[in-house]
């Protein structure tokens, strides 16, 4: 899934990276927005801010490692 769309006032995206689904949000005027991941197809990691750039918002998700929390993907999982 691969999706865009720009305004006078920002953008959206969404779009895959490594696998796992991207969605940002930017918001010109107020300097804020969000950017989401969706990791394993299990778990939501979600930064936003205000008064920041986007890549400030990329960049604070580069501290969370990724690999761990898909590698939990199947914890508490019942399996019948």
């Amino acid at each position: 899934v691969t999706t865009e769309s720009e305004d006078a006032s920002g953008y959206e995206k969404t779009y895959k990276v490594d696998g796992n689904l991207v969605n940002e949000k930017w918001h010109k005027d107020s300097r804020s927005g969000e950017y989401s991941v969706i990791v394993a197809d299990r778990f939501v990691v979600k930064l936003d801010g205000s008064n920041v750039e986007i890549d400030d918002l990329k960049s604070a998700l580069e501290d969370i490692d990724l690999d761990k929390l898909a590698a939990l993907k199947d914890e508490g999982v019942k399996r019948g």
